[in-house]
C-alpha cells in the first residue's frame, strides 16, 4: 500500500521545497479523499510546482489518482495560496 502524503511529501522535496514551506492537508469522508497543499504563491518554487500550463501539477495530480485507486481511495488534489 502506497501512501499518498508520502509520495506527496518527496516529490516537493525533490522540486527543491523545504519541510516547512507547505502544509498538506488531508480530510476523508463519504464525498471523497481531499488532500491539499498549502503553498505561499509568493514562493519562489511555485512556478516549478504548477509548471507551464500547470503541466507539472497536473501530472502529479494524475499521479495521486492512480496511487490513491490502489488504495481504494478517491483522491481529490486541491492546491491552495496559503491565504484566508
Amino acid at each position: 500500500m502506497i501512501n499518498i502524503t508520502r509520495f506527496i511529501n518527496e516529490y516537493l522535496t525533490a522540486l527543491g521545497f523545504e519541510e516547512g514551506e507547505y502544509k498538506i492537508k488531508e480530510s476523508d469522508d463519504e464525498f471523497g479523499y481531499f488532500i491539499s497543499i498549502v503553498v505561499s504563491d509568493r514562493h519562489p518554487r511555485i512556478g516549478s510546482l504548477l509548471g507551464k500550463h500547470k503541466q507539472n501539477f497536473k501530472a502529479l495530480e494524475q499521479l495521486v489518482i492512480v496511487i490513491g485507486r490502489l488504495n481504494d481511495k478517491h483522491p481529490y488534489l486541491i492546491l491552495n495560496n496559503g491565504k484566508k
